[in-house]
This record gives C-alpha cells, structure tokens and sequence, in this order.
C-alpha cells in the first residue's frame, strides 16, 4: 500500500501567507507571485517596490509586509540572491566574459554586480570561477 501523498507546493506555500481563510492565503500566494515573476524580468538596478507592489495588486507597505512575511527576506535582497545564484552557475560552467555573466544576471553594470557578488559571496566573480572550474 502505497502512503498518501503529500501536500502539493502551492498548499505548503500557502501556509506562510497570513491570512485566516484558505481562499484568502491562495489568492495572496498568488498576487506574491505574479510580483516575482515581474520581477525576475526587472534588471536588479531598475527594480522598483512600487511597480513591484503595483504589479501584485496591493499597497507598498503591504506588499512589502506579506512579501516579507512569505519569502523571509525583502523583495530587493530577494531579486539579488536569485540573480547571485544564476550568475554562480553561469561562471561554474561557462566561459563567456564576467560583463555578459552579469548582464544575464540581470544586472546594468558589471561593477554593480560585482559589489553585489563580493557582498554576497565574499569572493569576486573571477575569483569565484578560478575556485570553481570544473564543479
């Protein structure tokens, strides 16, 4: 016999939006994420809250709360991590120039994206990829 399955992602990630009714929490789930996806279109140096906010339907002060709430973390420290981890795979396995890394990172300039790397990572790209070839 096989055991039931488990809850699907959309309900397990309902759970961390604050709301008593479970209509309410999916509907909530639902603007957060369609602000996500406008915001993995944004290039990290022209992300705006408001647009962000406006994009999900809801207020800046509450999106910015929910958004909190849900993810762990702000919705900028979020775009930049996402966009950190795409730029660590790209450097791991490609050869292309660390300004096309980091313009398909999503970032303007390639210095930004450096201090956003280094913060991130405490090494430079080209440090981060002499330590990874290979992996």
């Amino acid at each position: 016999m096989t055991p039931p399955p488990g809850p699907c992602r959309h309900a397990l990630a309902a759970m961390a939006v604050p709301a008593r009714k479970w209509a309410t929490r999916s509907e909530l789930l639902s603007l957060l994420q369609r602000a996500e996806a406008y915001m993995e279109g944004c290039p990290v140096d022209e992300f705006r809250l408001d647009l962000a906010a406006r994009e999900a339907g809801l207020s800046r002060h509450h999106f910015l709360r929910l958004f909190r709430e849900v993810y762990g973390k702000t919705p900028y420290r979020y775009l930049v991590e996402k966009r950190i981890v795409m730029a660590k795979e790209q450097l791991a396995s490609t050869e292309l120039p660390i300004h096309e890394v980091a313009a398909e990172a999503g970032f303007v300039s390639s210095s930004a994206f450096a201090r956003a790397f280094r913060k991130a990572t405490g090494q430079t790209p080209s440090a981060y990829r002499i330590s990874n070839i290979g992996a």
